[in-house]
């Protein structure tokens, strides 16, 4: 799949790796590629980014991509050629490497045909698999940590019987326990589940014995009164975490503290937390402090066991930690494991979410977003998580997507106003010397009513719609509604800022491109590092020249929304749909840089 113009593309799939593995065992597969399409983003910037997806057509005479072909060189115990496998795809071009998808197999569709076998691979991003995961109250959050040094969490899933970090293996629950699972739990430290590789394996035990603050949190569910829960060393009197007669208990360094209330062999899930600041015990119940209490003294421990004596509960998400954790952690963690979530801007809330989707850290990108979104309970447990993120972005008026080399990332309402790459000019397409050119066909700007609209209706949860509406537009085009509902601002004068804001931008048509394609046989490849190095909401220029007669050219400042590649073996083609820069004529009183547009309205 190369010529003169043609980048050299790389196709690659981990048969062996799972959706959310971060360091997957490629296999290339370029040479049976016959074909590819790509698409990333969204048509229209009031639309919500959807998952970015793929097409590849593949050479199959030999069967070898044939999912139920035991002989395939990637069958793999029934698992290589099936949904849920990473793929990439990469291109050079003179010299330099460009991301163009990075996501996961979803279908395997054979054809056959008079002289050839093919294969249709389809595959979407991982944001795809947010649809289809919800935000459960199931326990299975791990409180992050700055350095992966600063906690030790047992990998254990729900319905698990062996517990796996990332310091080893560690010996399976004894009496058929699981995880998540009522049912007996280890009966002493000698058979328990032990953290002897997280212990002696981290720097040195010693820094472990010598550590003067400890933690511990984890989830239980219980109808047993009096029960252990977790302990450091073979005894119950250096760092114990228990319950007695439903009241969540710890013994340190020989004291004894003891909460009042609540009572939590309820049968129901409850996060518990212990911490130790080398003086102070304190004992947490669902993310409030319940006792606190006295000791002093360092531990001493090699090793730590869970769930000791029998006892019929259910344990999740077990973490040790080598410092205090404080109150707001604590509170965090509780929110997040119970899908309940702390007021916070969008930014830390779609890291909050992500984290409890169980999306591993290293495969996103989330910075701070501009606005304060509401808290929230455990109410969310049958919703969505890309359901939810989405209203996240539409409170926000960001946008969240998987980029071309695999990164979820969040850009919120002021990146076209605060970054470079969305500020500045990174191409320009015309038809002047110099200026990148394209095919004519589809690029004709035009005028009509899909952007008209003069009665924005946007409301919060919890509070009053809030509308704005122009008359004067009304009379010309007719009353045309725009409803944005849900939303989680804190108060409804934020949502008649976003109402006034939509109303200023979309009262009046405009001309405007709205996409624009480019082959890699114009100009000999010219177009391709733009063709292949542009993101969304990158900033390019287009400009054309009519062919009417006149001499009025049309220029449009423009960000990207979508970007889809089609490839065959001798043509590359790059499709851009675009939004144009400028539209919102007020000023923008909540940022640090302005738009350069006349201010007639409110900012919001």
């Amino acid at each position: 799949m190369t010529s003169l113009t043609m980048p050299t593309i790389s196709v690659q799939v981990a048969f062996q790796d799972t959706p959310y593995a971060t360091s997957p065992v490629w296999t290339d597969v370029t040479r049976w590629v016959l074909g590819l399409s790509t698409t990333m983003g969204r048509q229209h910037e009031l639309n919500q980014v959807g998952p970015s997806t793929a097409t590849l057509q593949i050479d199959n005479q030999d069967g070898r991509f044939s999912p139920w072909n035991t002989g395939s060189p990637y069958y793999y115990t029934a698992s290589g050629l099936a949904p849920g496998h990473p793929v990439k795809i990469t291109a050079t071009w003179l010299g330099v490497t460009y991301p163009v998808f990075r996501g996961v197999t979803k279908s395997w569709v054979p054809t056959y045909g008079a002289t050839r076998a093919t294969m249709t691979l389809a595959c979407y991003d991982i944001l795809a698999l947010l649809n289809f995961s919800s935000l459960d109250n199931t326990a299975y959050s791990i409180l992050p940590m700055a350095s992966a040094n600063d906690y030790w969490p047992l990998d254990d899933p729900i319905g698990s019987t062996q517990a796996s970090d990332d310091k080893g293996t560690h010996p399976a629950l004894n009496n058929g326990a699981q995880f998540g699972v009522a049912g007996a739990f280890p009966t002493s430290s000698a058979t328990g589940v032990l953290f002897p590789s997280v212990l002696t394996n981290l720097a040195t035990a010693a820094a472990v014995s010598t550590a003067a603050a400890m933690s511990v949190d984890l989830w239980v569910n219980t109808t047993t009164a009096t029960t252990n829960l977790f302990k450091l060393g073979a005894t119950f009197t250096d760092f114990y975490l228990g319950l007695t007669s439903g009241l969540v208990t710890a013994t340190v360094k020989g004291t004894t503290t003891t909460a009042i209330s609540p009572d939590v062999a309820d049968g129901q899930w409850h996060h518990v937390a212990l911490t130790y600041s080398g003086s102070v015990v304190q004992l947490y119940v669902d993310g409030v402090p319940v006792r606190s209490g006295t000791a002093t003294g360092t531990v001493t421990s090699a090793f730590a066991s869970i769930g000791i004596a029998n006892a019929s509960q259910s344990m999740a998400q077990v973490a040790l930690y080598p410092l205090e954790l404080t109150p707001a952690q604590i509170a965090s963690q509780y929110a997040i494991g119970s899908a309940g979530f702390v007021t916070q801007d969008t930014g830390a809330r779609t890291t909050a979410v992500l984290q409890v989707a169980g999306v591993p850290s290293a495969m996103y990108s989330i910075g701070t977003g501009t606005t304060t979104v509401q808290g929230s309970s455990s109410s969310l447990a049958t919703t969505s998580v890309m359901s939810y993120l989405n209203t996240v972005m539409s409170s926000e008026r960001g946008i969240l997507y998987q980029d071309a080399g695999g990164t979820i990332r969040f850009l919120n309402r002021h990146y076209p106003y605060e970054s470079a790459n969305a500020n500045t000019n990174q191409f320009t397409f015309g038809y002047a010397t110099g200026q990148l050119h394209y095919y004519s066909a589809g690029l004709v700007p035009g005028m009509d009513d899909i952007d008209i609209w003069n009665n924005v209706q946007v409301g919060r949860n919890g509070g009053v719609t809030q509308v704005a509406q122009d008359t004067t537009s009304q009379t010309n085009y007719g009353r045309r509604t725009m409803n944005a509902t849900g939303l989680l601002f804190l108060n409804d004068l934020d949502s008649m800022g976003l109402a006034q804001g939509m109303l200023l931008q979309y009262k009046n048509a405009k001309a405007r491109v709205r996409s624009m394609t480019v082959d890699n046989t114009i100009g000999a490849g010219a177009a391709l590092p733009a063709m292949l190095g542009l993101d969304l909401q990158d900033r390019i220029t287009i400009n054309w020249r009519p062919i009417d007669g006149s001499t009025v050219d049309f220029t449009q400042a423009s960000l990207v929304e979508q970007i889809s590649h089609t490839v065959t073996p001798s043509t590359w083609t790059t499709t851009l749909a675009v939004s144009p820069v400028g539209t919102e004529t007020f000023w923008r009183l909540d940022m640090t840089a302005l738009d350069n547009t006349v201010p007639t309205g409110l900012g919001f």
